[in-house]
């Protein structure tokens, strides 16, 4: 029996300053002259769970580049956490929070999200790294509930990189050129025995790193 998803209440500092650097970023997005590639790929098809998936480093540009694409985004609960959740909230997608260390219940609310008609987005390798490396544990809810991952990223050669970071975050300047990159879906097997994890896992990070 699957959890209810809980609605999201953020700290009310966290809401205000989250909306402050939501406009900011709208602001920013908007004097970006940006290109769009493979986009007819985020609609989800034939009831298949949809798991949008992108690197921890490039989800700030990412959130403008793909408002109005109706999403669920998977964030860790927290105070940074409930930030992240009142700048997502303000470009209009639906933030499922889960609980740090109860992994359970974590696992339970992603799967529940899977299940609605809306697509789920996620950073691979996030919350907290390694920098570019997909987490087994995606692949193998992917895996359990017969979802599609789709790799989604963004390139432009003017940006500024926050190198003291760990995930290198990415922030493209003022009038840069912007690429949304969307690649071709993987359809995750059903039932993956546990040896076959890695594989996929390798697939997956391929896919994302030759966007």
């Amino acid at each position: 029996m699957t959890t209810p998803v809980a609605p999201h209440r953020p700290h009310r500092f966290a809401r205000l300053t989250g909306r402050c650097l939501a406009a900011a970023l709208r602001a920013l997005a908007a004097t970006w002259r940006v290109e769009r590639h493979g986009v007819a790929g985020l609609a989800r098809s034939n009831g298949t769970p949809l798991l949008i998936g992108f690197w921890h480093g490039q989800y700030f540009p990412l959130l403008p580049l793909l408002r109005g694409i109706r999403g669920q985004v998977f964030i860790g609960e927290g105070f940074r956490g409930s930030l992240i959740a009142a700048i997502g909230e303000a470009f209009g997608y639906t933030p499922i929070l889960l609980p740090h260390g109860q992994r359970q219940q974590a696992v339970e609310r992603m799967r529940a999200a899977l299940a609605s008609p809306l697509p789920c987005a996620t950073a691979f390798d996030g919350p907290l790294g390694p920098a570019r490396q997909v987490k087994v544990s995606l692949i193998r809810l992917a895996s359990e509930v017969g979802a599609t991952i789709l790799p989604v990223s963004v390139s432009t050669a003017h940006r500024c990189v926050l190198g003291w970071r760990w995930d290198r975050r990415e922030i493209p300047y003022p009038f840069a050129k912007v690429q949304l990159l969307v690649g071709s879906p993987l359809a995750i097997p059903r039932g993956l025995p546990a040896n076959e994890l890695a594989d996929w896992q390798q697939r997956v990070k391929s896919s994302l790193d030759e966007l």
